[in-house]
């Protein structure tokens, strides 16, 4: 990640872990969203795979807040990088063996999914 964002809504991340229950014999993911600067969440949503969940999660937050400048996500395959280039957001991996931003977002699905 290029420092600390100075505005909200500059750089979010994303997150997603799979929830410890069993709908139709198949285990739901979650995802969340949140903004670095202010530590909100910004969107949050389950699906049955981990893109849909991912995918979702970003459409709640787009909805309501507008497109960031740039997403963060340590497992980029699940983002919709086309969809936000044409909106102009730059996705980001964190760095390896690094303390991260990331930790906001797992603390978000800690909270919501123990």
């Amino acid at each position: 990640m290029t420092g600390m964002p100075l505005r909200h809504h500059e750089c979010w991340v994303v997150d997603v872990k799979s929830l410890d229950v069993l709908v139709e014999g198949r285990r739901p993911w979650l995802a969340a969203v949140v903004d670095v600067r202010s530590r909100t969440m910004l969107g949050h949503y389950t699906g049955g795979s981990r893109t849909a969940a991912v995918w979702g999660a970003i459409s709640a937050a787009l909805t309501k807040w507008g497109a960031p400048e740039r997403i963060v996500a340590d497992d980029v395959r699940n983002l919709p990088e086309g969809a936000l280039a044409d909106l102009g957001v730059k996705v980001e991996r964190p760095l390896a063996y690094r303390p991260s931003v990331m930790a906001l977002a797992e603390r978000a699905l800690r909270e919501v999914a123990p």
